[in-house]
């Protein structure tokens, strides 16, 4: 979907339909789609600093990315910001701890509705100093379902809404 002179235009890149069926192992296309994988991780990691962030969640596809740039040899610092003793902040604890990377837990602010801006808030309440930091601005975050799907944004609000049919 793109905006072109105030006016919504769509266009496909590709279409499921029209890809043809590839002739490989299972093993051969997990070995190549984890190859790739890495790759892109790596190539956005290698800017000069050991010391990278990523938002790590109890979702997959943040602790792949964690997963990676840990097996890199990169200073991961965690971070999470969810309430506490939701899935998603004890999930990412646990994995943090197991891997033995830094982990900063915040407690997500309803009102935050910007990555960046969440970001921001959380490391400003705990006090963490990152003036040391190369890149400070450069987050990995592995948005998968919980972010398409848009649960992430949900609050108390918006569940009070769907508990009273109120859609």
């Amino acid at each position: 979907i793109a905006d072109e002179k105030s006016q919504a235009k769509s266009a496909y890149y590709f279409r499921w339909d029209q890809i043809p069926p590839v002739e490989k192992s299972q093993d051969v296309l997990m070995e190549e789609c984890y190859a790739a994988f890495t790759s892109a991780v790596k190539s956005r990691s290698n800017r000069g600093a050991q010391q990278v962030f990523s938002f790590l969640s109890g979702g997959l596809y943040s602790r792949c990315v964690v997963a990676i740039l840990h097996n890199l040899g990169k200073d991961v610092i965690a971070f999470n910001s969810s309430r506490p003793g939701e899935q998603d902040q004890l999930f990412a604890e646990h994995y943090a701890k197991s891997l033995n990377i830094q982990y900063i837990a915040a407690q997500r602010p309803t009102y935050v509705h910007s990555t960046a801006k969440l970001f921001e808030e959380a490391i400003r309440t705990t006090g963490r100093e990152l003036k040391s930091i190369k890149y400070p601005h450069l987050v990995f975050s592995g948005d998968g379902g919980s972010v398409g799907v848009g649960f992430v944004y949900m609050d108390d609000a918006l569940f009070d809404l769907l508990h009273e049919g109120n859609v």
